[in-house]
């Protein structure tokens, strides 16, 4: 059987839209190179914002609650760890006292009173008396004048010039008597002491017995320093506030992981919201290791170790967060800290 498929010569030419050829090693080099670089920018890409971040807390500088007068703490509105606003009630103040002073004062007051009206009743009965007398012996005086009398109406000039000496003496000193019996009796002297008592009562009546001492800031309550009971005085400070508006962020982290940074150094921060900011390192503590085992070696002894680290706001790039928000603070990636060069 013939069959009716044709063909091919040995010595026919190849179809040039099919080449059977392998290509070149050459290109094949350079396209898995191509590949290669192509995985790897995609794969550092993919896995940049994957980097191990650290996690720390933003917190506020201390702030104290000071007393500005004395008297004893009757109760606190707040307890440590409360978030207040500023003008928020705070803490109460009563001057125990001052009920008693009160009282002590308008004693004084009744008694200086008193004082003066026995003085004055005095300086009456005194005043009366001795008025009587002056003007018995001006009436004698003016009797004996007038006996003395000339039918012409003349008095003798010794005796006329005497007597009218010794009423003009009697008549000074009735003028001038009501004045002296009261400065030896004291009267003004009391009158004087009485008004000052009175304005120390009416200054004693206008203070609060009671005082209500606010929030001076928004924040977060740190911690009592006074207890209720207490008896302060003006300047003492009450309580702590972490202040809102000059916040700082706490980070806690492995030894080795803190070896990377210096005082100084800026670092790369990201807020809640996707917000970022550069923060500054501004301490570093370590703390206490609460392990109970002892490490086998140095090295996991100090990969055991924690270190507290500061950070502080650079050139006022921080958002307004609440205390306590979780910031991110990335310490893998080498692109990320900026040390500063003096």
């Amino acid at each position: 059987m013939v069959s009716d498929s044709p063909v091919m010569s040995d010595n026919e030419p190849l179809d040039e839209d099919h080449p059977e050829l392998p290509a070149p090693w050459g290109r094949t080099v350079v396209l898995l190179l191509a590949s290669l670089l192509l995985s790897s920018g995609i794969c550092w890409c993919l896995g940049r914002d994957k980097l191990p971040n650290e996690t720390g807390q933003l917190s506020g500088y201390a702030v104290p609650l000071v007393s500005d007068w004395t008297g004893k703490i009757e109760s606190f509105f707040v307890q440590p760890g409360d978030f207040v606003q500023e003008g928020d009630p705070i803490v109460v103040l009563v001057d125990e006292r001052l009920p008693v002073q009160i009282t002590r004062q308008q004693r004084e007051v009744d008694d200086l009173e008193a004082a003066l009206r026995r003085a004055e009743e005095t300086v009456d009965a005194e005043l009366t008396r001795q008025l009587r007398a002056i003007d018995a012996e001006i009436a004698v005086l003016k009797a004996e004048t007038q006996s003395f009398l000339p039918p012409n109406g003349d008095a003798p000039e010794q005796t006329g010039g005497s007597q009218t000496e010794r009423l003009n003496q009697l008549e000074m000193q009735r003028i001038n008597l009501p004045h002296q019996l009261r400065k030896s009796a004291g009267v003004e002297r009391i009158r004087g002491e009485l008004v000052q008592s009175e304005a120390k009562l009416r200054h004693l009546q206008s203070l609060p017995v009671k005082l209500t001492l606010p929030s001076p800031v928004n924040g977060k309550v740190s911690r009592l320093l006074r207890a209720p009971g207490e008896r302060v005085v003006q300047g003492t400070p009450l309580l702590e506030l972490a202040d809102q508006a000059q916040p700082y962020l706490i980070v806690e982290m492995p030894e080795p992981l803190a070896k990377r940074f210096a005082l100084g150094d800026e670092i790369p921060l990201k807020f809640p919201g996707q917000k970022k900011g550069m923060g500054r390192v501004a301490n570093m503590q370590r703390l206490e290791n609460s392990d109970q085992e002892s490490p086998s070696s140095e090295e996991e002894s100090n990969s055991n170790n924690r270190i507290r680290v500061m950070i502080e706001p650079e050139n006022d790039s921080w958002p307004q967060m609440p205390l306590e928000s979780a910031v991110k603070v990335r310490t893998s990636d080498s692109n990320a800290l900026s040390r500063r060069v003096h």
